[in-house]
Order: structure tokens, then C-alpha cells, then sequence
């Protein structure tokens, strides 16, 4: 699979309304690298240990190595999924499917992010069930719970709406500069 790209669609499990990705990275990278690029096009921060899981095979932190695993290995057809965790403490669970496997179009630049909806909830808040008290607690305008709520998300209105692709694109263009593997044959890819 040298030379092709495999467009994922990433979904952000037990969060409403959703929030997902559509991510198209090289068939050659790593669950290592693909962690990287999910950490960049949610907008997570990378604080956290995190794992992929397949077949009930787990990879990543204190799992199996997911530097030898590929893309191509792992989901060599559409359709296929992986499931992918962050945070331990708060488990955000994202369910990873293979939409579709094609060639790199010549002139674009991998990873990359053609669409998604919403902004990523704020690391350590909770999880999903506690991301959702906290959204309640901000529509309640008062009490401790309130005041709670503003410290986690930074402030007195949440915007979940509030996410930039083009800013997602411009720091997976600079993750892309660093895999001295991709484009085949050539060195980093250049923007």
C-alpha cells in the first residue's frame, strides 16, 4: 500500500452533540503516528496515556507496541475499525473507521483533516458524563457547581462549536514535516 492514504473517520463515543473528525493519513504510518495526528486534529493535548485496541489486541502506552503496527496492517479495507482511548482517568473512547483507502493526490499534503463538527471537550473534565454536569452546571449560572464549571472550561460560556480546521491542518502539516518516510521516496514532506 506505498503511496495510499487511508481517510478515517474519528468519533468521539458518549458526547452530544457529536464531535468527529474525517482525517486522511498515509497507509504507512504507525498507530504511533496516528495517535499523534488524533491528538492534534481533536484538539487533545497530550497529557495523558492512551491505547488503540483491535481484535482484542490493545496497543500503545503499557500495551503492545504501536510503532510496528500500520494502518495498512491493521485496516487494510474499508470499512474496518479501531477503537482508540485517552486519558485512563476520564476514558475518552473514540471509535476509528476506515472510509475509504485511495493514492495520495500528488500535491496534497498528509495528515490531513477534510471536516469534522464541534470542539473537543477540555482535558481533565471528567469524561463524558463529567463534561456533561459541567455544561449543566454552566446553564445554571449559579452555586458552586457553577463557579467549578467556568474554572475547568476557561469560561462562563462553553462554544463547542468553536473548532478551526485550517488550524488543525497547519500543526498536522508540521507533524507531517517530521515522518521522514512520507512522501514514498522522497524525505519530509514539504508544505
Amino acid at each position: 500500500m506505498a503511496g495510499t492514504v487511508h481517510q478515517l473517520k474519528v468519533v468521539l463515543r458518549d458526547v452530544q452533540p457529536p464531535v468527529w473528525r474525517r482525517i486522511q493519513v498515509p497507509s504507512a504510518a504507525s498507530l504511533r503516528d496516528l495517535h499523534n495526528v488524533i491528538q492534534i486534529a481533536m484538539g487533545w493535548q497530550n497529557f495523558h496515556l492512551h491505547l488503540f485496541a483491535k481484535d482484542w489486541v490493545e496497543y500503545g502506552d503499557n500495551h503492545s507496541s504501536e510503532y510496528d503496527a500500520t494502518l495498512a496492517g491493521l485496516l487494510p479495507e474499508p470499512g474496518e475499525w479501531l477503537a482508540y482511548r485517552y486519558d485512563f482517568s476520564d476514558c475518552w473512547d473514540h471509535d476509528l473507521v476506515v472510509e475509504k483507502i485511495h493514492r495520495a493526490a500528488p500535491k496534497a499534503l498528509y495528515p490531513r483533516c477534510s471536516a469534522g463538527g464541534r470542539a473537543c471537550p477540555p482535558e481533565d473534565s471528567g469524561g463524558p458524563e463529567g463534561f456533561a454536569d459541567l455544561l449543566r452546571a454552566l446553564r445554571h449560572k449559579k452555586g458552586w457547581k457553577y463557579r467549578q464549571a467556568r474554572d475547568v472550561l476557561g469560561t462562563s460560556r462553553w462554544d463547542g462549536a468553536a473548532w478551526d480546521r485550517q488550524e488543525v491542518n497547519d500543526q498536522l502539516a508540521e507533524l507531517g514535516k517530521q515522518w521522514p518516510w512520507w512522501p514514498p521516496g522522497k524525505g519530509a514532506a514539504t508544505p
